[in-house]
């Protein structure tokens, strides 16, 4: 049974991936599940990247020559589609190197808007709750159970099932939080990405 959308070309995103094409041992076709650690580009970035570095490597931001101008042009032109991709303004994108990095850099804003008097939405405080899945990865886990020992707040799991599930009946809960607790963040991200959870439930978590 064929579980794809059906506005999704699977075979066409494929070919989109020149590794995706190699046989390896015994000449089975490659499948790739290791891109939480290292993903393939499509040949479209390939290709994009390979022209920057050809004709426009530059430093972004720092030369006043025209490569300079150039690939700050472009640097700044990806962070306006993205922008546009994601529905937000470009100037709330902030690049990173990798998702670790991102979450670190989230984890310790928060930690230095609460210990400076940064805006009071960073701020973290004891009797705050910060609600994590059991399915992360320990990049999106040792962050908060850091941030949770320097500011007192309290860190939250959302349970899995038996068979490896996001307990969504358990949700509900999790979003109410424990009586007198003063406020609650989600930050788990398996639940977006992976076990088949049922996401359609999930946005008034990640408002919490």
């Amino acid at each position: 049974m064929n579980s794809f959308p059906e506005h999704l070309d699977v075979e066409t995103i494929r070919a989109d991936f020149p590794v995706l094409a190699r046989t390896v041992r015994n000449g089975n076709p490659l499948v790739y599940l290791d891109s939480g650690a290292t993903s393939h580009k499509p040949v479209q970035v390939l290709d994009a990247e390979r022209s920057f570095y050809e004709l426009h490597n530059s430093a972004a931001h720092r030369g006043t020559h025209l490569l300079g101008e150039e690939a700050t042009d472009v640097y700044e032109g990806a962070r306006r589609k993205i922008a546009a991709f994601l529905n937000a303004q470009p100037e709330e994108l902030v690049f990173t190197k990798n998702a670790t990095e991102a979450i670190n850099l989230v984890a310790y804003s928060m930690s230095n808007a609460t210990a400076l008097g940064g805006p009071e939405q960073l701020r973290v405080l004891p009797g705050d709750e910060i609600l994590i899945t059991e399915m992360e990865h320990h990049a999106n886990l040792v962050p908060w159970q850091q941030l949770c020992e320097r500011t007192g707040a309290t860190l939250r799991w959302l349970a899995v099932t038996s068979d490896g599930r996001l307990d969504l009946d358990r949700l509900d809960g999790a979003r109410e939080g424990r009586a007198g607790a003063r406020r609650r963040r989600a930050v788990g991200a398996a639940p977006a990405s992976r076990r088949g959870c049922a996401r359609r439930r999930l946005p008034g978590l990640l408002r919490a």
